[in-house]
């Protein structure tokens, strides 16, 4: 068969496409819309003046803020809806507070989502550097933290020019792939590390 091949398939339903837009293209009217058949209003436009509207309600509709579990489907053009509704294309909900885009159910929604997902990223972290501290041995989750090798915390900046702390240098971690010179402590001996004029904690200067 032809189109046994996923490749072969896809290359041969693209030239068909190809073949098929030229054609159409040479057989329109040179004042027609390139969209619909409608006659063009102006020479210096392709579209005529429906579809360019249609097109910018699309595009606005787009900016709208969106839960990243919940995308807006697409080719549903600008709707509008009472000014009072939540703001999140698929929920009726009247907001309760009109200073906030999203109703109080959507922003719980969402408040869990993110919860979950800031989890899920330090989870990965300490499974890659350890769930104990790497000085006194402490393990409770809640007293972990992350800490620069060689100091220069402080001085570690993220894109935004502003200091990588907690969730944003968890963050930063997992996407440059658990780089080297990090490791894990609790807060007490990092707290210790970085305010000693030596750079070592009060565990390791009794034990030296």
């Amino acid at each position: 068969m032809p189109y046994a091949d996923p490749e072969k398939r896809k290359c041969t339903n693209r030239a068909y496409s190809l073949a098929y837009y030229h054609n159409k293209k040479s057989e329109k009217p040179a004042d027609q819309c390139s969209t619909c058949s409608r006659k063009r209003d102006s020479p210096a436009f392709r579209k005529c003046s429906y579809c360019r509207t249609r097109m910018v309600n699309y595009k606005r509709n787009k900016k709208d803020p969106l839960h990243p579990f919940d995308p807006k489907p697409r080719g549903h053009f600008h709707v509008e809806k009472d000014p009072d509704l939540c703001k999140k294309p698929t929920c009726e909900n009247r907001r309760a507070d009109t200073s906030k885009k999203l109703c109080e159910s959507c922003r719980a929604t969402w408040a869990q989502y993110s919860k979950n997902q800031r989890a899920r990223v330090k989870e990965q972290v300490f499974d890659h550097y350890g769930w104990s501290c790497q000085c006194c041995g402490e393990g409770h989750r809640s007293f972990l933290s992350i800490d620069h090798v060689r100091g220069g915390g402080s001085k570690h900046l993220g894109s935004n020019g502003r200091r990588l702390l907690g969730h944003f240098l968890y963050k930063w971690l997992v996407d440059h792939n658990f780089p080297a010179g990090f490791q894990t402590l609790c807060h007490n001996c990092n707290f210790s590390k970085g305010h000693s004029p030596d750079g070592e904690c009060e565990h390791q200067r009794k034990k030296g």
